[in-house]
């Protein structure tokens, strides 16, 4: 395993490559969400170990610093930073791309400019359309100083009765172990990133549409937890894609039920082999 950090724009991501280079299979690229980093993926990756795996703390959540002011989470602002990390770690082969939560808005400018690229998408609980409509704190970390403070009065009890409450077979490991990355400029992180897709209507709606021929073109496959209480189910259709239903499993599907999540992943290995 290697971890590096890459820099690109003035933001700083650490980045953790790890597994052989196997020439049979493509090349696993994860990102996380909110409130997490990498080590969201430590179960589904702890079933595999026959391939190359790349994942990256986005800049500002776990061990990546908070990027400068200039920087932008909006949609499509991203997409450099995906072209650095990749050039850095020698990435110049077709890859999967396995995202959750706010990893779909963050990476799928990419793959929607990059569909060359990429050999195929499995999607956990995750956003990328305009009818998408925010939930209850979304709109609080959206709205200034009420964000703020929220965010500041935030304790490990509150955390993780929240986390659970998204996912009520998540760990308390886990939610403890988000609480622990959420430092100061983490959270300052989070209210720039949803403050800077307040408005789904308008910067998905094009992306969205960018994104569409690629999802035609490649595999993918979305991983849905039907409990998720701020995605509600009938969004995993709006991939156009496959969808792997998980009925008593909420937000954080890839901690609940990783073993779906590399279900979807050979599934679309076996989609890659056969076609």
């Amino acid at each position: 395993m290697s971890r590096r950090e890459v820099v690109t724009s003035g933001a700083r991501l650490l980045v953790t490559d790890e597994g052989p280079h196997n020439a049979a299979l493509p090349p696993l690229f994860l990102l996380h969400g909110n409130p997490d980093a990498s080590d969201l993926w430590d179960g589904v990756l702890g079933g595999i170990v026959d391939r190359r795996t790349v994942r990256a703390d986005m800049p500002g959540f776990g061990g990546s610093p908070e990027p400068p002011t200039a920087f932008s989470y909006l949609a499509g602002s991203t997409v450099p930073l995906w072209d650095a990390v990749f050039d850095e770690v020698g990435l110049d082969r077709p890859i999967v791309a396995v995202l959750h939560d706010f990893g779909g808005p963050w990476f799928l400018p990419w793959v929607a400019r990059n569909p060359h690229r990429i050999a195929g998408l499995v999607l956990c609980n995750t956003i990328f359309h305009p009818s998408f409509q925010w939930h209850t704190w979304a709109r609080i970390w959206q709205t200034p100083w009420l964000g703020e403070l929220t965010s500041s009065l935030s304790t490990r009890a509150l955390f993780r009765y929240e986390m659970r409450r998204g996912s009520k077979g998540l760990p308390a490991a886990h939610c403890d172990a988000c609480f622990a990355h959420s430092t100061p400029q983490m959270r300052r992180s989070i209210l720039r990133t949803y403050r800077a897709h307040r408005t789904p209507k308008v910067i998905w709606a094009s992306e969205a549409e960018r994104l569409l021929p690629v999802l035609q073109k490649v595999p993918a496959r979305v991983v849905h937890g039907r409990r998720d209480p701020y995605i509600s189910a009938h969004h995993a259709l709006d991939f156009d894609a496959p969808v792997t239903w998980l009925d008593d499993v909420g937000h954080w599907s890839p901690v609940e039920a990783p073993q779906a999540v590399r279900d979807a992943i050979a599934w679309v290995d076996r989609q890659l082999s056969s076609g």
